[in-house]
């Protein structure tokens, strides 16, 4: 096992649970046997996630790699996890059993199915839609939107956090045919977010994600305003009516394995499913595109921040609204050997 770290430029500083962000640390797992070669991304997100990338590192080095893939070879013995593995292309495997980190066991189960994969010839490879992604100042939005609105169906629009905010939702949905997804951040209060949406047409407002502060008080706006809702940090804890809900929106880096992320989606149905990133390097984001073409190839994820870092470890396939990929990984970029 090679452990590899990374430390990548932010261009644009972003914010992250009341936390700025102007680099984005992590490490990749390189494992190598039967000459066929792995990567695993693993990279806790400051602010969300609830490990550090030092406690995760030492965690990893009290890892035997190949111990835990003999381990693996007798689960895949086991005609159903195999036929399972062939099907899903990803371990369902609990990688929990060696680390309690999430990120970690995201990390393993990426790189010891990659690894898998390639040992039984599986290739994994195709398209899939990402959407849009608004942030920043007024001006700023109001551009990109304008860009976007050519080749995008839907955009994501972090509210809560520019000023003049409800002149410049109106702007957007005159000015363009765009699909919003609102993203609140559990930022609001009900009332305030009554305000924001008032006079917004309904049609134009795919969901709002994460809207209030008080997860409890979701179904009662739900009658108010007749606008479905997405869940991401709230998911395990919500306890409503899903018909207020229209899709779930799933971090691998802070839920872990395809193991805890099968048993989420039996949870909620009837509910989309939609992958999203936790600002993960290129390599990371390439295993996130994977995993989103095998839970649901035609949705539109959140996937669009490839372009945030300075540097790049990895070349990504990617024109308008599409990430085009195979099953070849390699590293590149501002990476060394921890």
């Amino acid at each position: 096992m090679v452990i590899k770290k990374f430390e990548l430029t932010i261009i644009e500083k972003i914010l992250v649970a009341q936390k700025i962000l102007s680099l984005r640390q992590g490490f990749f797992l390189e494992f190598e046997n039967d000459g066929i070669k792995s990567y695993g991304e693993v990279s806790p997100l400051p602010g969300l996630s609830k490990e550090s990338l030092q406690e995760v590192l030492k965690s990893c080095r009290d890892l035997n790699l190949i111990k835990l893939g003999k381990i693996i070879s007798l689960f895949l013995e086991d005609k159903e996890n195999l036929n399972n593995f062939k099907k899903e292309f990803f371990l369902d495997y609990d990688f929990s059993q060696h680390t309690p980190y999430t990120s970690l066991q995201w990390g393993l189960c990426t790189l010891f199915s990659s690894y898998f994969r390639q040992k039984m010839d599986l290739s994994l490879n195709g398209k899939i839609f990402f959407q849009g992604l608004l942030q920043g100042d007024s001006q700023h939005i109001l551009e990109k939107a304008k860009k976007l609105n050519f080749h995008f169906q839907f955009v994501k629009l972090k509210i809560g956090r520019i000023q003049n905010e409800k002149s410049v939702l109106k702007e957007i949905l005159k000015k363009t045919n765009l699909q919003l997804r609102l993203d609140a951040n559990c930022n609001f209060q009900t009332q305030e977010l009554l305000e924001l949406l008032k006079d917004v047409p309904r049609n134009r407002i795919d969901y709002i994600e994460e809207p209030l502060q008080n997860i409890s008080n979701l179904n009662s706006l739900f009658q108010k305003i007749l606008i479905p809702f997405a869940l991401d940090e709230n998911l395990l804890h919500f306890q409503g009516a899903h018909q207020c809900l229209k899709a779930i929106i799933l971090k691998p880096t802070l839920i872990g394995d395809f193991f805890k992320i099968k048993k989420i989606i039996q949870k909620f149905p009837e509910q989309e499913v939609l992958i999203s990133s936790s600002y993960e390097s290129q390599v990371g984001l390439k295993n996130l595109i994977r995993l989103a073409y095998v839970i649901n190839p035609n949705g539109h994820h959140g996937l669009d921040t490839d372009e945030i870092f300075l540097e790049k470890t990895a070349t990504l396939e990617k024109r308008e609204n599409t990430f085009t990929f195979d099953e070849t990984d390699s590293l590149e970029g501002p990476i060394y050997v921890a």
